[in-house]
């Protein structure tokens, strides 16, 4: 009645409070691989705290969530299954029965990356010491002899950071500044918001008016990537790929990724487009690709409402982006409009204010509750290295680590760091 929306009807399930609920069950992360076998990437769910390891298992041959397929891989074929409805734990092994044809046909490389991808997953199980695979019961032997190499869990980065001074590009590292190595000047472009290739020596950054993409590498003067009335900061990603996204041509979001390293100068540089349906309507504040390159923290904004979400990024074998998956949504309570990697399940968020008080949130993968951080005035930047204890933030006054439950204040002079990513 008076135009109010009303529940007409529930669909079949079981409705349990909230607290209960969170008491009964908890949130494990299963892992799945990115396309090289390079990482381990989280897939977090929630599972019955006593039924745990079986139920992570059948999770697991079930493939990753919706958010992420096309996006990781898994060491399990496509339709094996538990071939008994258990997993038990004795002395410390969970015992992983299989459909016999599948396990056994698998080469031992593939029996290795099935036990290691287990392994993983099994890690906050503390009544699980290792994994073995069995076929009809029958123990399954898998020999590591050194072919395949563990992949990386909570990729980090490197100990440094990108930022301008006084229209320069510079290194900011333990609280010092110095010249980007290599790096020819962009004083007259007077650049903003800075990005650092973790993998190369490529660097992008935007022009004081925001709209307009450069990228730089030794030896060659910046290049012009890209204009839009307004972009999004630059993020690399570990394939070397530079990010940002702004209206197209017609007024339509599009994210547009470029690879400038290896280029020669006055070549074209290598660029890929991607148009979600999912982006309709919305406008992208910030975007930024994990350390592992499978999936990307989005904000973007409808009616001057914040959402906050993590996608996959589908890519070809070669590492070239082809799209993004529907994504997933984080809860956040400040109506952000900048956010950060901190690890591979947790992101911090902010809405920038030079004029206001700012209190940015963690936001986890593993909860569905932020945790604010110490609020502080007028903070308008955010960047994170490895973990929560290594948290930037920047106002007028200068840059700030978090340290415990408040801000120490850093370096004068300095704006837009940004570690590499």
């Amino acid at each position: 009645m008076d135009g109010e929306w009303r529940i007409a009807e529930l669909p079949d399930g079981t409705a349990i409070p909230e607290e209960t609920f969170k008491v009964i069950y908890g949130a494990y992360p299963i892992y799945f691989y990115d396309p090289t076998f390079t990482y381990a990437v989280p897939d977090v769910r929630w599972f019955i705290k006593k039924k745990t390891v079986k139920a992570m298992t059948s999770a697991l041959l079930g493939g990753p969530a919706p958010y992420l397929k096309g996006a990781v891989v898994s060491a399990f074929p496509s339709g094996i299954k538990l071939a008994r409805e258990s997993v038990p734990v004795v002395s410390g092994a969970a015992q992983v029965d299989l459909t016999a044809k599948d396990l056994v046909e698998a080469s031992n490389e593939d029996r290795l990356r099935m036990q290691t991808q287990l392994a993983l997953t099994f890690r906050s199980q503390p009544d699980v010491i290792n994994v073995e695979l069995r076929a009809n019961q029958d123990l399954v032997r898998v020999e590591d002899n050194g072919s395949v190499l563990p992949p990386v869990r909570d990729k980090n980065v490197p100990d440094r950071q990108i930022a301008v001074s006084n229209n320069a590009l510079v290194r900011y590292e333990n609280n010092r500044i110095s010249p980007l190595p290599d790096i020819r000047s962009v004083v007259a472009l007077a650049p903003r918001s800075p990005a650092e290739s973790p993998v190369s020596q490529s660097a992008a950054f935007l022009n004081a008016r925001g709209g307009t993409l450069y990228s730089i590498v030794p030896g060659q003067p910046a290049r012009a990537l890209n204009s839009r009335d307004t972009l999004t900061r630059p993020s690399f990603d570990r394939y070397d790929w530079v990010w940002t996204a702004g209206p197209g041509a017609k007024g339509a979001t599009e994210l547009v990724a470029f690879r400038p390293a290896g280029v020669a100068a006055g070549a074209s540089v290598p660029s890929v487009t991607v148009s979600p349906a999912w982006l309709a309507g919305r406008s992208v504040k910030e975007f930024r690709v994990s350390r592992e390159g499978t999936r990307a923290l989005i904000i973007t904004e409808q009616g001057g409402k914040s959402r906050v979400q993590i996608a996959g990024i589908v890519r070809a074998a070669d590492g070239t982006p082809k799209d993004l998956t529907e994504p997933m949504t984080l809860l956040a309570t400040n109506n952000p409009d900048q956010g950060v990697w901190v690890d591979d399940t947790t992101v911090a968020v902010m809405k920038g204010s030079s004029s206001a008080t700012v209190t940015p949130e963690l936001l986890f993968l593993t909860s569905s509750q932020p945790q604010q951080l110490a609020p502080w005035p007028g903070l308008t930047a955010l960047s994170a290295g490895n973990g929560a204890d290594e948290i930037y933030a920047q106002s007028t006054e200068g840059i700030f680590q978090r340290l415990g439950n408040g801000w120490s204040p850093q370096i004068k002079g300095p704006i837009d760091p940004s570690y590499p990513g």
